[in-house]
């Protein structure tokens, strides 16, 4: 399917502007955080980004966020929701290639990252998750229907007892251990926050969902999650 020509107003793209360099800017900040919390010593040198996995992580949400600005400006446009997802899939082109690698003023020497395939897959999977999240209805809120207050506990479980899964199986799908689901479901998310935001985009939550120490299973039932660009 052909995407379509659609021409934002003057307005929407001062927006993406304004929340693009903000988010290239917390970016940028993270990065640096992260660079200074490596050890460096005579013998390891230079702290390189390509060994961070957190560093990898947080550019990775920064592409969904990226996504997810351009998205909200295209949503109110009348599209159908096919010309909506064809749309979204040209962004994730267009914006892992500019993420692959950024350009950013960093203390990281990002440059190695062009050639890391490690790298590119992981930035493709978080935008990919996002896009069918907010390829539906054109709205990730109306597609995720989550019940205010669900606990992380009540999210993972209700995603997983949906496809019949064990916790084993549901880790190995996220492509996490297993403590790191335990320890969300138990309201302290053992991870990063790009990595946080790469299970949520990918069971297709809102990462807040995954936070919310609020009460344990219970509440209506919600829409079924769904995963992978239709």
């Amino acid at each position: 399917m052909d995407v379509p020509t659609v021409i934002l107003s003057l307005d929407a793209k001062q927006r993406i502007g304004r929340q693009r360099f903000e988010a290239k800017h917390t970016l940028e900040n993270r990065l640096n955080d992260l660079y200074r919390q490596q050890p460096q010593t005579f013998f390891t040198g230079q702290p390189q980004i390509e060994n961070n996995v957190a560093a990898k992580e947080v550019i990775a949400s920064y592409a969904v966020k990226l996504l997810e600005i351009e998205a909200a400006e295209y949503r109110p446009l009348g599209l159908s929701r096919e010309e909506f997802a064809e749309r979204l899939k040209q962004l994730c082109r267009n914006i892992r290639l500019e993420v692959c690698p950024p350009n950013l003023n960093c203390l990281f020497h990002l440059e190695s990252l062009r050639y890391n395939e490690e790298f590119h897959a992981l930035v493709w999977a978080a935008l990919q998750s996002a896009a069918n999240s907010l390829s539906h209805d054109g709205s990730q809120q109306q597609e995720v229907d989550a019940v205010p207050g669900e606990s992380p506990k009540s999210v993972l479980d209700r995603y997983r007892t949906e496809r019949r899964w064990t916790i084993k199986k549901l880790a190995d799908h996220l492509s996490v251990d297993e403590s790191v689901l335990y320890a969300i479901r138990r309201g302290k998310a053992k991870c990063s926050e790009g990595k946080l935001q790469c299970i949520a985009t990918k069971i297709g939550c809102p990462v807040e969902s995954l936070r919310n120490k609020g009460p344990g299973a219970g509440g209506r039932r919600t829409k079924s999650f769904q995963s992978g660009i239709p």
